[in-house]
């Protein structure tokens, strides 16, 4: 049977279940707001290993200098297209440059195809795009899981990068006038601001690569609000009642209620004999940590601290 996940109205839905018969557009309103806390509320409790991405989006090129010749839309677009495959997502925030003129890439669509931030109104024309030490992370990188290691595109092991702090590399670079070899060092830089994830990021490196490299970089994820009706929460599906669980206790915590029914029901409460008895966070923890043991790492001693409740240990 097909697993079912819940999206942001489900939730909301069964959050106004609980004590609202005829729920005002108000009271929807802060259902809403409950349920948007409680999903951050949720990922901000533990280091859930479905927030790792140590897959396929864990590999990426560093690219060295492209060149070649595209087109643009025109009448004022901004799509250009390569003739041959030329570009690769960590292009973004780099410069295209046609007749001595610099077009900033504003997103990756194929290897083929970018948008530009102004219309060069080109035709078959020449373009560089020079590689300067910097590569656009992608969308949802939070920070770095372990340091990044050159790979063929077969995961095959060619070395490690080390991460240095920034202005160390860049010492580094003009005592080696910014010599292109293959990459040792690295930083991460914020790049710009997105409105949907906040502050996209840069991978700096050191040396710039002379070749086409690839890395493979696993990251934690950064988790981002849902949509009304897209499908969430990230990982398995029973993190859906979880996060409604969570909302009820803030919800609770509101009202005044600092150790209510819905509190104990998501933190966990003891019996009269003194026996811990697990809340919904403390079992999804546990799930999370048997699907995926070896995602995890060292969890001996994990320990969750929240107001001034005891805090909560599994070992």
């Amino acid at each position: 049977m097909a697993e079912e996940r819940w999206t942001k109205d489900d939730l909301v839905t069964r959050f106004l279940g609980v004590g609202f018969t005829s729920p005002t557009a108000a009271e929807i309103a802060q259902a809403e707001e409950f349920v948007e806390d409680a999903f951050l509320e949720v990922y901000g409790e533990f280091d859930w290993s479905y927030l790792r991405e140590n897959g396929s989006n864990a590999q990426m090129t560093l690219w060295s200098t492209a060149t070649g010749t595209g087109t643009s839309s025109g009448a004022g677009g901004l799509t250009f297209t390569a003739t041959v495959a030329k570009f690769f997502p960590t292009m973004v925030g780099r410069a295209l440059t046609i007749a001595s003129v610099d077009f900033t890439i504003t997103a990756f669509t194929s290897s083929t195809i970018v948008t530009l931030s102004a219309d060069p109104s080109a035709s078959g024309a020449d373009f560089t795009v020079t590689a300067d030490g910097f590569y656009r992370m992608p969308r949802d990188f939070a920070e770095p899981d372990a340091d990044p290691v050159i790979t063929t595109e077969n995961l095959v092991f060619r070395g490690i990068l080390r991460r240095k702090a920034i202005d160390d590399i860049r010492d580094a670079q003009v005592m080696s006038f910014n010599s292109l070899n293959a990459p040792r060092w690295y930083d991460i830089v914020d790049a710009e601001f997105d409105e949907a994830v906040g502050i996209r990021k840069d991978l700096f490196v050191f040396e710039i690569p002379s070749t086409d490299t690839t890395i493979y970089f696993p990251y934690r994820r950064m988790p981002t609000l849902p949509t009304a009706g897209s499908k969430f929460p990230m990982g398995c599906p029973v993190h859906g009642p979880l996060i409604l669980s969570c909302a009820l206790m803030l919800w609770e915590e509101q009202s005044g209620r600092i150790d209510g029914t819905f509190h104990r029901a998501y933190y966990g409460s003891r019996s009269r004999d003194g026996t811990r008895l697990e809340g919904k966070l403390g079992k999804s923890i546990a799930r999370d940590r048997q699907q995926r043991p070896r995602d995890l790492g060292p969890t001996q001693h994990i320990v969750i601290r929240h107001r001034d409740h005891d805090p909560v240990v599994w070992n």
